[in-house]
C-alpha cells in the first residue's frame, strides 16, 4: 500500500512539473522581429516647408537654410517660404535685452 501511495505521489510530482514547464515555455515564446527594411526615397513622405503638402522625397529639393536642411516641392514654394520668414522676423520684436 506505500509503494502505491508513493508511486501515485510521485506520479502527481511529476506531472506537475511537467505541466509547470509547459507553461513558461508558452509565456517565453516572442513574437519573431520583422525583417528590416530598406528606406529609399519612393517611400519617405515629407511636408514641403513653403505650402505644406505632402511629398515624397525624390520630389523634393533640399535645400541649405541657416544651416538646416529644408525641403521645398518646387522654387515658388521656397521663395514664398523665405519671404513670409522675412516678414515675421520684420514684425517680430526684437528679444529683450538681458
Amino acid at each position: 500500500m506505500r509503494y502505491l501511495i508513493l508511486a501515485i505521489f510521485v506520479f502527481l510530482l511529476a506531472f506537475v512539473i511537467v505541466a509547470c514547464q509547459a507553461e513558461k515555455k508558452e509565456e517565453v515564446k516572442t513574437e519573431p522581429e520583422p525583417a528590416a527594411t530598406t528606406v529609399n526615397a519612393d517611400t519617405v513622405k515629407i511636408t514641403c516647408q513653403g505650402c505644406g503638402m505632402v511629398h515624397t522625397k525624390s520630389e523634393m529639393t533640399a535645400y541649405e537654410i541657416d544651416g538646416d536642411t529644408m525641403y521645398f516641392c518646387s522654387e515658388q514654394c521656397k521663395d514664398n517660404y523665405l519671404a513670409t520668414r522675412e516678414k515675421e522676423s520684420e514684425t517680430s520684436p526684437p528679444p529683450p535685452a538681458n
